[in-house]
């Protein structure tokens, strides 16, 4: 488990990837700008970025300006995630209530593969965000 806060992952992962997923993470960092930062220097021009954190009007009704999750330091609504996101250079590809992502592990992550869990229907309270730098 890499420590996001520092900025300074624990392992040293080289390469560039094609597909990078992130779920349930984003909303416990004080400073989410580092793992963005972490995505990119993992990122090639055509890497596929997934997103996944909570909504917060939906869990924690409309108007809330807290979190609804006392380990969350923040939440967002899928408009203001997906502002942030763009205000960070991120082209965004699809937003969508949905789901959290559950993974089987013998399944292959793949962009085609999380597009199917993302034409699911199921209890809508995780904003899913695919997205590429610009």
């Amino acid at each position: 488990m890499d420590d996001f806060e520092s900025g300074k992952p624990n392992r040293d992962v080289s390469g560039k990837y094609d597909l990078i997923l992130t779920v349930g993470v984003i909303e416990h960092l004080i400073d989410p700008d580092k793992i963005l930062q972490y995505m990119k220097h993992l990122s090639h021009q055509s890497t596929i970025l997934v997103i996944a954190t909570c909504d917060r009007e939906i869990l924690a009704g409309k108007g809330a300006l807290r979190p609804s999750n006392n380990a969350h330091v923040r939440e967002w609504t899928i408009d203001e995630f997906s502002n942030y996101l763009q205000s960070r250079n991120m082209h965004i590809i699809e937003k969508r209530l949905d789901q959290f992502l559950k993974t089987d592990p013998s399944v292959p992550l793949t962009y085609e593969y999380y597009l199917n869990i993302l034409s699911r229907r199921g209890q809508r309270h995780a904003i899913n965000i695919v997205a590429k730098w610009i």
